[in-house]
């Protein structure tokens, strides 16, 4: 049992190439900044907060476990859409109508 154990431990290993600070510092300088690009929020609304029982916060992680959404945030849109997607015309007039009145609120 004690050769399984020591079995790695008979030969000095070096590794094959040794890096010191100045390798390090060469990469740095050699490395371009690259420029950032911020992306806008596809809303324009601010951030609020939704208590929710753990029933439901439950669910949005299961659609998450199950690849539906990436989070739990992208779940509950996920769900919104859902039902947006099974209204009927009428009821989407009524809804786009009233979540434009709402937004233009905030």
């Amino acid at each position: 049992m004690s050769s399984l154990i020591n079995s790695n431990r008979k030969d000095d290993v070096k590794p094959l190439k040794s890096a010191t600070l100045a390798d390090l510092e060469q990469e740095k300088s050699d490395e371009q900044p690259k420029k950032e690009v911020k992306k806008e929020p596809a809303y324009k609304g601010h951030k609020t907060t939704l208590s929710i029982d753990s029933h439901t916060k439950n669910m949005l992680q299961v659609m998450v476990l199950l690849g539906d959404a990436p989070n739990q945030k992208e779940g509950f849109s996920v769900a919104i859409n859902a039902y947006y997607d099974n209204l009927t015309q009428d009821k989407k007039n009524m809804f786009d109508m009233m979540l434009k009145q709402l937004n233009s609120h905030d």
